[in-house]
């Protein structure tokens, strides 16, 4: 991370394209995935599984939800490893905002904007935020 604070206009670069702002995803698809979860055949379960943590913050909140709407044992422990496969997945994403943050040049606030214009309610969209919250006070 200091690496990269010390080359910021390379490493605004490469975050650029690395980092992306979450996307909107359908709410149909992750319904169609969520019942995935609970399908007879392992194989369904699996890959509806992937694509969850695929979709990552985008996921976050309906899987959650599924959580809180009990439900059967299988589907739980699928949900729950999605989640810690999604928060262990959320690092990068966490030490480039921090990155951008330490940086704080016109640039890097440019694409922490971008970041913040993602889906509401996404960690990686409020990480963003308090990343520019906290260099608008300590200008």
């Amino acid at each position: 991370m200091r690496e990269m604070s010390r080359h910021s206009a390379a490493a605004v670069s490469l975050l650029r394209e690395k980092v992306k702002p979450v996307k909107e995803v359908v709410a149909a698809k992750l319904d169609a995935l969520l019942a995935g979860l609970d399908a007879e055949k392992f194989a369904v379960r699996e890959k509806s599984s992937r694509e969850l943590v695929a979709l990552a913050d985008a996921a976050e909140p309906r899987l959650r939800g599924a959580l809180l709407a009990a439900p059967g044992l299988e589907v739980k422990r699928q949900v729950e490893d999605a989640l810690a496969r999604i928060e262990a997945g959320r690092l990068r994403p966490e030490r480039a905002i921090e990155v951008l943050e330490k940086i704080g040049d016109d640039a890097a606030v440019k694409l922490l904007r971008d970041l913040t214009g993602g889906m509401r309610g996404a960690a990686r969209t409020s990480d963003a935020a308090g990343a520019l919250a906290r260099l608008a006070r300590r200008k």
